[in-house]
């Protein structure tokens, strides 16, 4: 999803309105996402546990890994399991007031049930000052297609905030609209911590985060098949290094360009690909060089699933072992999430997490290109590795990156092949303008029949059976691959 693309909050006005029961926070059964506002950087809410007492309920977010400021790097307690930026906890209760907690316990309340031109207490500093909250707006809007209602609550302070346009906004049937997070409240947040690797937010950002998507409506972290999404033409480079002190180094540059693709199934897609490019290493010890060149040979890669999440964790949600996740809008445009892995240990019996000297490493799935990584670094420096997108170009439009590495011939993807009949028994003609080479594979990659020097209105003769193959023409001018059913 390009950000292009990306509707943040899709609120329709339509026309002023008085309503005082039946608004929230949170949803329980949801997983909101959010975007800071004007920025790039995403998070998400989930409720892990609901606790009741009485009629009153308290909502448990999933956890995240933070830091002790005071405590130095290598000290075994220097980061620990602790609260999402939603905070510890909500509290909820029947009076309409949802009560959340910052990073030092300090309440932060939110009163539901306030009407128009109401003011309440938000926030109490320590010395005293305090942050109010009037309700200064109610609104019949559209939320992402469905017709709501929401509250615009202005924040007003007796001290300056160091918050841009301070507000919250809640709905009816979507929870909150705006807020900002909770955790570092009336602090402006920094993310969550990032041990080894940037943890992407952006910094000395001081807006609130707006509601982006709720229950598969709007914006949800990318799927197996968006971030697989490509269109025939498509061509991606990609660089590779690794390097062992004082014993090798590797360097490897590729580029892929999709040929063809085809639905299989009701959710999985096969794509073929062809592969350039080569793999130089360097032998430190004996002081020698070899290159392996990749010629170009088509590939088949497919994948399932296409409708489920890549990684199942949201964005600064600790996995339980060793790592969390980060999702932003990157440097192209496009929606990256990034899983980041460290060496963790349980310390006791608390919170205490200890992060070991070892390699730590992440990898990126980027929606419409694939998956990139994974990127590896060792805190000790005898190992390295690294592996990134360095180009794209996509055949709908749009390009990113340099091709510093590689040099893309506009013209080695020739157009598309004429053969008939389709579907075939066990003969077909290809039309040929040039001499090429003909080759069919089956949908494995595997080649099943291959002729050279083929000319003209060229007829083939197969003994293959039933299914789905694809024919691969290359002449002088590149190459092109097109599907040819077999039916008997």
């Amino acid at each position: 999803m390009n950000t292009s693309n990306l509707t943040l909050v899709a609120l329709t006005f339509l026309s002023s309105i008085t309503f005082a029961q039946d608004y929230q926070t949170v949803k329980s059964n949801s997983i909101p996402f959010f975007i800071s506002t004007g920025g790039d950087y995403f998070l998400a809410n989930r409720i892990d546990q609901i606790q009741s007492i009485g009629t009153d309920s308290t909502f448990y977010p999933f956890q995240s890994i933070r830091q002790y400021d005071s405590l130095d790097v290598g000290d075994p307690c220097k980061y620990y399991l602790g609260h999402s930026w939603m905070g510890e906890k909500i509290d909820i209760h029947p009076n309409g007031e949802n009560v959340f907690y910052n990073n030092q316990n300090e309440s932060i309340t939110i009163q539901t049930q306030a009407v128009l031109n109401d003011t309440f207490n938000v926030y109490t500093y320590q010395n005293g000052d305090w942050i109010d909250g009037t309700v200064s707006s109610v609104q019949e809007v559209t939320i992402f297609g469905e017709l709501d209602s929401i509250k615009i609550i202005d924040l007003i302070s007796n001290v300056p905030l160091n918050l841009t346009d301070p507000r919250f906004v809640i709905s009816k049937n979507h929870g909150i609209v705006e807020l900002f997070a909770p955790y570092s409240f009336p602090k402006p947040y920094q993310g969550s911590t990032a041990i080894d690797t940037p943890n992407m937010y952006p910094t000395s950002h001081t807006k609130n985060f707006s509601l982006v998507g709720m229950d598969g409506e709007g914006f949800s972290k990318p799927t197996i098949g968006e971030i697989h999404e490509f269109n025939i033409g498509d061509m991606h480079q990609f660089s590779y290094e690794e390097e062992v002190a004082n014993s090798s180094y590797i360097q490897e540059f590729k580029e892929i360009e999709i040929l063809n693709k085809f639905i299989w199934g009701s959710d999985s897609v096969v794509y073929f690909i062809s592969k350039n490019g080569y793999k130089k290493t360097i032998d430190l010890v004996n002081s020698t060089t070899s290159n392996t060149p990749y010629p170009g040979d088509i590939e088949s890669v497919s994948y399932s699933q296409l409708d489920q999440w890549q990684d199942e964790f949201l964005p600064e949600e600790f996995n339980g072992t060793n790592g969390w996740n980060s999702l932003f809008i990157n440097e192209c445009g496009d929606v990256e999430e990034r899983v980041n892995t460290e060496s963790i240990s349980w310390q006791g019996s608390g919170s205490c997490l200890e992060v070991t000297e070892t390699p730590y490493s992440y990898t990126s799935y980027i929606e419409g290109v694939g998956v990139v990584g994974p990127t590896i670094t060792s805190t000790t420096g005898d190992f390295h590795t690294n592996s990134e997108l360095v180009f794209y170009v996509r055949a709908s439009g749009g390009i990113c990156g340099n091709k510093e590495f590689l040099s893309m011939k506009e013209d080695q993807h020739i157009d598309r092949i004429d053969l008939f009949p389709n579907p075939a028994v066990n003969q077909f003609t290809v039309v040929l303008e040039k001499t090429a080479d003909i080759r069919i594979l089956d949908l494995s990659g595997k080649q099943v029949y291959a002729e050279s020097s083929c000319t003209g209105n060229h007829i083939v003769d197969v003994n293959l059976t039933s299914g789905v193959y694809v024919v691969e023409v290359k002449n002088s001018d590149g190459k092109s691959a097109q599907k040819l059913e077999i039916s008997h």
